[in-house]
This record gives C-alpha cells, structure tokens and sequence, in this order.
C-alpha cells in the first residue's frame, strides 16, 4: 500500500498578507484622522454660524428652513426644532412675503446675485422687526441650500423716523426764523428810514457806508455821501484832528458838531458814536446817530436871552456893589492925593490902596467873562492827576499859612478824559481855595479820585466848618458869598458849575455844620455836551 503526500510552500501569501494588513490599518488611520478634521472643521463651521452678528437661515432651494443659528433664535425666539421644515416666508411681515419669495426663487434658479432688501419680519411675541436680507446660494456636492442673513436694523429705522422728525421740525423752524429775519429786516429797515435822526456807519477809514433817508433833509442824496469821508461833511472849524482821534478811540461818544448843508447851509448836530465790532472784537467801523439841534438851539438861545434880559438887574446890582465900593475907596484916595496936604508917605500908601481896589476890578470883572461862558472850550485828552498835582503845588503857601494838611488819594486805573485842562483846574483851584478857608488849624483837605460807572470822580473834601442848611442852596447862585466884604465876589462856584455842565458833568455837594463839606465833580467818560443838574444834599 502506498500514500501519495503534497507539500506547498505559503511563504509568499503570508507575506502579502502582511503588507494588506499594514495598508488596511494606515487606510483607517488617514480615515479616523480626516473624520476628526471634518469633524473639527464642521464645528468651527457650527461655531461661526452660530457667533456670527446676523441672523442666519439655511433655507433649501425650495424656501424651507433647515437650520437656525443662534443670533436669529435670540432677536427672532425660534429655534431650528420651532422652523425645521416651514417656509422661510411664513417669518416675513404679509407686505414683504410677495417680494421676498420672488428673491428666493430667482437665487434657486442660479442668480449669482440680488440686491440687499429691506424687510419687515415677525418675532415669536407678534413684534415686527425692521431687516436687511441678503441671499447667498450654498452649492456643496449634489445638496444645495440658500443662506438668508437678516441684520436687524429696528433701531436705526427708528432713529431715521426720529432724525426724520427732528430735520421736519428744524426745517420748520428754519423756515419760521428765516421768516422773522425778514420782518425783523423789514422792520429794522422801516425804523432806520423813518427815523427822524440821520443813522449812518462808517469804515475804518471813517467814509460813509451807509445812510439814512433823512439825509434828505440837508440837501443830500445817499449816493451823495457813500464813500466820501465823515469830516467832509463838517463846517471847517469842526474838521480838526481832535474830532478824528474823537472818533477813532473805540468807545460810544457824544459831541456837538456843525454840518454843512448841500446848499452851503451851517447846522447845528449832536451825534453819538459807537464803535462797530467783529466777532474777534476788533473795530470794523462807526456807527453814528446824528441829531440836527439848530432849532433848538434857536430857541435855547431866545430863552436865554430872555433869561439874561430877566437877570440884568440882579446882576447889574451886583456888579456896582461889587464894583462900587473900591471905586469909592479909590476917589475917595485921588481927592486926597489932589488936595496936596498929604505926606509923600501918606500919599504912597494911597497910590497902594488904589492898585488894590483896581486890582479887585479886573478880578471881578475877569470873573464876569468867565461866569458869560465867552470863551469856547479847547478839548483834549488829559490825565486828571497831573492837574490836581498843579493844584497842590499852587495852593501849597494857603495851607502852610492854615496849618493845614492835603491828602492825595489817587486811582492810577483812571483813564484819560477829554477835557479843558485850564478850566478844569481853575474849578479844582476854586474848591481847594474854599475848603482850605474853611478850616480851623490843623485841619485837612483830601483829593480823592475814582472811576464811577461811565464817569471819573474828584472829590474835595474837607473837616473844616461846613455849610449851614439854610445857605446850601444858595452856592452857586451867582453874586452869593458867605464872606467879608472884599473876601470874595460871590461868582467862584458859579463858574465852576457853568464849566462842569459845558464838560456834560456835574458837580455834587455834602455838607454838615461843623463836620465838614464835600464837592464831587463828575465828569463822564464818554463826554457828552448835555447839561447836567447840581446835586446838593445834606
């Protein structure tokens, strides 16, 4: 008996077996790896789409939702589980959902692109909420979708309807105002031209740039004068420097000035200037008010004319009672003299009573101009203190003689004035004089000076024996003294009163027996040529 054995050699087969192994797990592994990619990638996706600042829809090419991301489930409150399988247009306001499916169906059919679109949608509680949508197709393998962003912009509709409002209601008042302007324009204008002064401005150069209708009354166009210079308009006399630095000093003034008519006509004016300004505060120009007087003056004039008529025989009564008695004294020495029985010393001592006396005529007398107002005032721009200062050094011996002190209180802030010097001191001369007199030894008179609203202050003011209640009114009456005979004419404060008013100041009095008196003598910073009053209280 016989057995037939085979023996066949696997040594190959296992070893392909090996490396179909080998590559199996590899395969698996590159699968595991890439699942865990997609996987890592589908999250970041979900992430995105979930962070994004849109509300995000994923509807398919039919209009139906298939998912949600978080964004929309909080402004809209549905989630995918609410919308999953419902048509994306069931969400949009009834007047929207026509044209919103028209966009839909136009990207599913492969529009690469609509335009953005303004939409109202309904959130779950019933609220409409003002959209933005923009549709993009998803074309990924065989499965496509459509994306619907919805940004939502409630609020800033709201605020456009609010701006909206706001721009109606500021065009209105526009509108309103600019409607006010013109009959304030209208208004002004009425006023300007019917005004019964002549209102004009200048430029910096001082030419006219505008004017008045009422120009007219001289004579004159408004072309006449527009851009020819202000001072052209004035009498010769007026057309001096001190009237064009007047003008140029940048504060609200009044003067008296004297125009020329067309017709060669002299006219009386009191204008008030004031400065134009810019709104960086410098000076543009001149505006002017200019009051034609000349028939007040007129008729001023007559009253004081009648005035003075009235007056003569207080005045001529004073006068030869003043004047009399050193014309006595004086005949009286030259028939002594001429009789020839007098000693050459005797003799000598007449001729000395009879300059005297004379002396007392020509100061009356000078005083009479004065208190007549004859001579014009010569202004210009002074520092009060330098002239107090001349009043102290000419009155120094009067004190030295009372025993008497004078005391300087100055406000260095005080600003020029426009003012005539030598008048101005002739007043302070004649307060200083009388409070000096009116003090016992030992006594002492004060200048003080001092801004008060629009006017510089100087006060003299003494602790001598005051004025007694039943003469204070009676100061400045012309002819009135409370002193001897031969002390005094009576006219001192007269005149100083007449030049305070012709500076448009005024003069103030305070006094108590037996304490002491004060003057105050007010002179306004912006001079103005109206007369003032006298102020004199107790």
């Amino acid at each position: 008996v016989y057995s037939r054995g085979f023996v066949r050699d696997i040594t190959d087969r296992k070893a392909l077996q090996r490396e179909v192994e080998r590559h199996t797990n590899q395969l698996e592994d590159q699968v595991t790896e890439r699942t865990q990619q997609l996987s890592d990638s589908e999250a970041g996706y979900k992430a995105l789409f979930n962070l994004a600042a849109d509300s995000i829809f994923v509807v398919d090419l039919e209009g139906k939702v298939l998912d949600v991301n978080a964004r929309a489930q909080d402004i809209l409150g549905y989630g995918p589980s609410d919308l999953a399988g419902d048509s994306f247009v069931k969400l949009v306001a009834t007047d929207f959902q026509e044209a919103s499916q028209n966009l839909l169906e136009r990207v599913s059919q492969g529009e690469p692109q609509v335009p953005t679109t303004e939409i109202e949608t309904s959130d779950r509680q019933g609220r409409i909420k003002s959209m933005e949508m923009d549709l993009v197709r998803i074309d990924m393998g065989p499965r496509s979708s459509i994306m619907v962003q919805l940004r939502d912009i409630t609020e800033h509709k709201k605020l456009e309807v609010t701006l909206q409002r706001y721009n109606e209601a500021l065009e209105e008042k526009v509108v309103e105002r600019t409607r006010e302007i013109e009959q304030a324009k209208v208004y002004i204008e009425s006023l300007l031209e019917n005004a019964n002064d002549v209102i004009y401005t200048l430029d910096v150069d001082l030419r006219f740039t505008y004017l008045n209708g009422k120009v007219e009354a001289w004579g004159y166009q408004k072309e006449d004068l527009i851009g020819k210079p202000y001072l052209s308009l004035l009498s010769k006399r007026f057309r001096s420097r001190h009237l064009e630095e007047t003008l140029a000093m940048g504060a609200k003034q009044d003067y008296e000035v004297e125009i020329v008519s067309k017709h060669g006509e002299l006219r009386s004016v009191l204008v008030s200037v004031a400065p134009l300004l810019n709104e960086e505060g410098e000076q543009m120009g001149v505006l002017g008010i200019a009051r034609d007087i000349t028939e007040r003056k007129r008729l001023e004039q007559q009253v004081q004319n009648s005035e003075r008529l009235a007056s003569i025989g207080q005045l001529a009564a004073g006068v030869a009672h003043e004047i009399n008695n050193p014309l006595g004294g004086i005949l009286n020495c030259l028939y002594n003299i001429r009789k020839g029985t007098l000693t050459p010393e005797r003799a000598q001592e007449y001729l000395h009573f009879m300059e005297d006396g004379l002396q007392r005529v020509q100061r009356i007398v000078r005083q009479l101009l004065d208190f007549s107002q004859q001579r014009e005032l010569e202004l210009a721009s002074a520092n009060l203190h330098p002239i107090l200062d001349r009043v102290g050094v000419l009155t120094e011996h009067v004190f030295v003689e009372r025993q008497a002190v004078l005391e300087k209180h100055y406000d260095e802030s005080l600003p020029s004035l426009m003012i005539d010097a030598l008048m101005i001191e002739q007043v302070l001369m004649n307060l200083v004089l009388n409070a000096v007199q009116s003090l016992q030894k030992g006594g002492h008179v004060s200048l003080t000076t001092r801004k008060h609203d629009d006017a510089c202050e100087i006060l003299v003011e003494d602790n001598g024996c005051g004025i007694a209640s039943h003469v204070r009114p009676h100061i400045f009456d012309p002819f009135f003294t409370t002193k001897g005979t031969g002390e005094g004419s009576g006219l001192g404060l007269s005149v100083s009163l007449g030049i305070v008013q012709r500076h448009g100041g005024e003069m103030l009095v305070e006094s108590e027996e037996g304490k002491g008196t004060r003057f105050t003598v007010r002179l306004p910073v912006i001079r103005s040529r109206v007369p003032s009053t006298v102020k004199v209280n107790s």
